[in-house]
């Protein structure tokens, strides 16, 4: 059993890497975190698949998971300040065909 210490270092770990981000890939984490598919997320930026993936390799490392699911899990369960950027991020996007 993990006990209450180790997973507030955890959180904190995480939090720290999600400050690491540039606000392009906050972005592509925060599409992610609603649920959307690296298509979705591709056609939201206006940006190819393949960027997304790109974009997804170093995020990954960085927030020291191995999959998606790993990040979204971890953003559900961390308690960000209201003013993270993460939780401040506009969007200026228009749908793309």
């Amino acid at each position: 059993m993990t006990k209450p210490l180790e997973i507030d270092t955890v959180q904190k770990r995480f939090q720290s890497s999600l400050d690491r981000l540039p606000p392009r890939q906050l972005q592509i984490l925060r599409l992610l975190a609603s649920g959307l598919t690296n298509k979705a997320i591709a056609n939201k930026l206006g940006i190819s698949d393949g960027t997304v993936k790109s974009h997804m390799s170093y995020i990954l490392p960085v927030l020291g998971v191995r999959r998606r699911q790993e990040a979204v899990a971890m953003l559900t369960k961390i308690q960000l300040p209201e003013n993270h950027p993460f939780n401040s991020i506009r969007f200026d996007i228009q749908n793309h065909p």
